[in-house]
């Protein structure tokens, strides 16, 4: 697993698998967001990302389905895909 990043000056231009209208901007005000990882698109570089266990137990991880996920800490923007 790896991220990649974007900084500098210009213009740059980021693909995604449903148009701009339909992703989800979120505002975080020194708090936590926890999201599937494939739904990040894009996140400002000021937020705090680790990949975490959904559930506090390795059953309750198993049971929900979802296994890991990024969790979100600070204060900053992420962008993400409804699908």
């Amino acid at each position: 697993m790896f991220n990649l990043s974007l900084s500098g000056n210009g213009i740059a231009v980021l693909e995604s698998n449903v148009p701009r209208e339909e992703l989800i901007e979120v505002e975080l005000s020194n708090d936590e967001l926890r999201i599937d990882g494939p739904m990040a698109v894009a996140w400002s570089a000021g937020l705090q990302l680790t990949v975490e266990r959904s559930s506090h137990s390795l059953v309750g991880s198993a049971v929900s389905g979802e296994g890991l996920v990024n969790v979100y800490r600070g204060t900053s923007r992420v962008l993400m895909s409804p699908v």
